[in-house]
């Protein structure tokens, strides 16, 4: 075929390819006119056939699934859908994270699609638009934002002295949180499931009080939630020991002063744990010397712990008990115990026993004649009434003392005496002669006391001391040389009264019986000297030289007279 034949088939093919173009937009045309009837003719009569229009282009589908955090915030990534559901045009998609691109991409069939699914954390912009002829089609773009937050806040909490530390009372436990991507919401603290507060600030404080019991610390939960509703938890524990360590000495009340042996028992109870327990005892004994005594043996008891001591010997004892729980909390409690097993000693009351004396009085001070390691109390009676120190008893006669001193130990002892108050002074008896006697040729005495405790303590005569035997109870001496004769005598009683007496008399010549018959006559006419008349003058001389004469006629006639008067009474 030549150049000729061949251009003719290349124009009819070109004008059959028109042709069926032009169908093919008309028949769209016919379909898309709600006006044309089936079978291709005009819903109104009159009108012409008019050209088909060209299909628009229809929006891409987005679908994203709703945050399923706080705030817009996806806590996990979620997956979007992107459909391109036009025929014409092209959709178009770019993920970014602020500067930086995560994703690009286009769709350009109908029904095609896209999961977007790589998302950073933070702000993510999902930009999705349509272009037909590298031209954007207005009307066909959207911009969605994907905030993301996938990781909890990071959390830290501490104490002053660390979490193994015991407190002694509040403590403040520090929180520090982050969160770079959607920032801290909300910091929360629970003791024991308990909330004590909350705080929107990152950095923030809670003071823990709750108290630790049978050593186990209370459990602090801090708890930080993001604005997305991402939550960090951090539990620990926290020891703190309010109370002091109980301790308890049983067995004796302080200031004990028992008459027996004591037994101690020391206990110590701690609701938590116990450091230290020590007890330490000082005994002193009467002599005042002091030693401490060998440490006890603790031991596991259902309170705590406890040890035993036993005191036994004569003493004040000092016993200490100390006791330190782990937070350094410290009990003491002192005790002083006296053990006093013997009974006070009573002195110098039995120096009064058989005592005489002028009047009695007792005022010795109490520490001088009573001797007991303990304090003391007494009692003094006199004839078995109450007797005051200092009293002064002048009533004579027999007297009882009774003394009774009970110490703090109820150790007792008792003591009496009976002695004599005697302040009459003693009668001296002088027998046989009368003071101014006179006797003839000798005088014959006695001397002795009214009563046997009195005593002669000298006998002088004429000045001249007599020998005396200690213990006689009366004297007799013979004077048998003529002259005046003084008698001195000196007596004291066991109660230190004395008594002095004297008397004189005359031993002179024996007389004659007219001497002696005339001696009263002469007495009576006073012719006869007196003992203690001055010496005689010239005219008494004179006057006694001739009494004899006178005294011998009167004795005569007084001889004479008595005769006749007896003679005369006997006959009638």
């Amino acid at each position: 075929m030549g150049r000729k034949g061949r251009s003719i088939i290349l124009l009819c093919l070109v004008l059959a390819l028109i042709y069926f173009q032009q169908g093919a937009v008309g028949y769209a045309e016919h379909r898309e006119d709600p006006t044309q009837t089936e079978e291709g003719g005009s819903a109104e009569e009159g009108e012409g056939t008019e050209e088909p229009e060209e299909e628009p282009v229809k929006k891409f589908q987005l679908k994203v699934t709703p945050p399923d955090g706080g705030n817009g915030y996806y806590r996990h990534k979620p997956e979007v859908t992107l459909t391109h559901v036009s025929r014409r045009g092209i959709t178009r998609y770019r993920t970014a994270a602020g500067d930086k691109i995560l994703a690009e991409g286009s769709l350009e069939k109908e029904g095609e699609k896209a999961i977007l699914g790589d998302w950073e954390e933070g702000s993510n912009q999902l930009t999705v638009w349509m272009e037909e002829d590298k031209e954007p089609i207005e009307g066909c773009a959207e911009t969605v934002e994907i905030r993301v937050d996938t990781r909890p806040p990071k959390i830290s909490m501490s104490l002053p002295n660390g979490f193994d530390a015991w407190y002694l009372g509040d403590v403040k436990l520090s929180v520090q949180s982050r969160d770079k991507t959607s920032g801290v919401e909300t910091v929360r603290c629970l003791v024991d499931g308990e909330k004590i507060g909350a705080s929107e600030k990152e950095e923030t404080a809670f003071t823990i009080q709750k108290a630790s019991a049978a050593g186990q610390g209370a459990v602090v939960e801090v708890t930080v939630r993001d604005r997305a509703g991402n939550e960090s938890r951090l539990t620990e524990r926290v020891y703190i020991d309010r109370t002091d360590p109980k301790i308890r000495i049983s067995g004796a009340s302080d200031y004990l002063i028992s008459s027996r042996p004591v037994t101690l028992v020391s206990q110590v109870q701690e609701e938590n744990v116990l450091h230290t327990a020590r007890e330490e005892t000082i005994w002193e004994n009467e002599d005042g010397e002091k030693k401490t005594l060998e440490a006890v043996s603790w031991k596991d008891s259902a309170s705590g712990k406890q040890a035993e001591r036993k005191l036994t010997e004569d003493g004040i004892y000092q016993i200490s008990l100390a006791a330190r729980d782990q937070a350094g909390r410290e009990a003491k409690e002192q005790l002083q115990v006296i053990i006093d097993q013997k009974d006070p000693v009573i002195r110098l009351v039995d120096q009064l026993r058989g005592k005489y004396m002028k009047k009695f009085v007792w005022a010795t001070p109490a520490k001088e004649w009573i001797q007991d390691f303990t304090t003391y109390s007494y009692e003094l009676r006199l004839d078995g009434r109450l007797y005051s120190m200092g009293e002064e008893v002048t009533e004579e006669g027999w007297h009882v003392l009774e003394v009774c001193v009970e110490d703090a130990a109820g150790n007792t002892a008792r003591a009496n005496a009976g002695f004599m108050v005697d302040h009459t002074a003693p009668q001296i008896q002088i027998l046989d002669v009368e003071d101014g006697g006179t006797y003839e040729e000798q005088a014959v005495f006695r001397i002795k006391t009214g009563k046997a405790e009195d005593e002669i303590k000298e006998v002088r005569i004429n000045g001249e001391q007599q020998k005396l035997t200690p213990g006689r109870e009366s004297y007799q001496y013979t004077l048998d040389d003529y002259g005046n004769y003084e008698i001195r005598v000196k007596a004291e009683d066991y109660a230190g009264n004395s008594a002095e007496e004297k008397i004189l008399i005359r031993v002179v010549e024996e007389k004659n019986l007219l001497q002696k018959v005339a001696e009263p006559v002469a007495r009576r006419l006073g012719l006869t000297k007196e003992k203690e008349e001055p010496e005689e003058t010239p005219a008494q001389e004179e006057k006694g030289s001739i009494a004899p004469w006178m005294i011998g006629g009167s004795g005569l006639a007084a001889v004479a007279g008595g005769s006749g008067w007896l003679l005369w009474r006997r006959k009638k």
